[in-house]
């Protein structure tokens, strides 16, 4: 994985209209033998920012391109839920290929149990890039429920007092339904799982890089923050990609920028 950038990039005064902006802040993920490659700078990914403080998608976009995802909700043996949008972009596999698979965290403003919020935060963006370079890869956009974080644990199902949260969290069940439901229903690579997100998806995304190293193979946060001092040598084998504004309101820049600074310090 081509992913040797580790400095949390500084979006400063920029016109997001100008088409030298955003070809100047380009991703583009291809799907090769190797896994996914970077090949230019993540301009969806900044413009996750953008879409984070400046709004949703105009009212006037359509519609439309939601419908190509589709609706689900995850069960697991205990009874925990999860739900989820779900959509593999490009032409059909050939058979025996496998297929990347990219997890997109939102922000806490789209929580909810809509299965819908979280397309507006991003996933567009990602589709939209997917179809003009041709990639072809399963993008897994889950959403987390109102008044919790993507950590915090759920709530047995059907309590009636909160007792103490005994569940798993919102990530762990995303990772329960790729090992359990995705990977049988799709040739997922399983070691080209990806996982990225905004705001407090991306406190989701260093945590869980921290917490299971290598089940991601790289995570890209946006706008988010962490714990500097829970930063493995195990966790730094697997490459992050931390974006950033720098006049960020609600969350300050500096919590990406002491994230990759101890990342760097602890050999990643």
């Amino acid at each position: 994985f081509f992913f040797k950038q580790k400095t949390a990039y500084e979006i400063r005064n920029c016109d997001w209209s100008s088409d030298v902006c955003s070809s100047d802040l380009l991703m583009s993920i291809s799907a090769l033998n190797i896994g996914l490659r970077i090949t230019r700078a993540a301009g969806w990914l900044a413009a996750w920012v953008v879409a984070f403080f400046g709004g949703r998608l105009a009212a006037e976009d359509t519609n439309a391109w939601k419908e190509a995802f589709s609706k689900r909700i995850y069960t697991n043996a205990a009874g925990f839920t999860l739900s989820y949008r779900l959509i593999q972009t490009g032409a059909e596999t050939n058979r025996g290929e496998k297929l990347p698979a990219l997890v997109f965290l939102h922000g806490a403003a789209a929580r909810g149990s809509d299965n819908a919020a979280p397309l507006d935060w991003g996933p567009k963006l990602i589709l939209e890039s997917a179809k003009r370079d041709g990639l072809r890869f399963l993008l897994i956009v889950p959403q987390c429920p109102k008044g919790i974080g993507w950590t915090t644990p759920l709530e047995k199902p059907g309590a009636w007092l909160k007792l103490g949260a005994t569940g798993p969290d919102c990530i762990q069940l995303v990772e329960e339904l790729i090992d359990s439901r995705l990977s049988k229903e799709f040739a997922i690579d399983a070691s080209r799982r990806y996982l990225t997100g905004v705001s407090m998806g991306g406190f989701g995304v260093w945590t869980e890089l921290i917490r299971r190293p290598g089940y991601f193979a790289a995570g890209v946060p946006v706008c988010g923050g962490g714990t500097p001092g829970t930063i493995t040598p195990a966790a730094v084998r697997y490459p992050a990609w931390a974006f950033h504004s720098d006049d960020d309101h609600l969350v300050p820049v500096e919590s990406a920028r002491s994230m990759v600074k101890a990342w760097n310090q602890a050999g990643g």
